[in-house]
């Protein structure tokens, strides 16, 4: 079960990639089992040279 509504979008990676983040990077297949979804994806934007606002960009 998704714990976090960043594993959601995790499990969206063309959502992200129209949202210009760099998914290149991120080669898991089951979000479930990540340990800290909001971590991953602020990591995964700041690669990507912007900065993860959950309520900004989550909305």
């Amino acid at each position: 079960m998704i714990q976090e509504a960043e594993a959601w979008l995790l499990s969206q990676p063309e959502v992200l990639v129209q949202a210009e983040i760099d998914m290149s990077k991120f080669n898991c297949s089951n979000v479930e089992t990540i340990e800290d979804p909001s971590e991953k994806l602020a990591d995964l934007y700041k690669k990507s040279g912007k900065t993860y606002n959950k309520v900004r960009n989550f909305a």
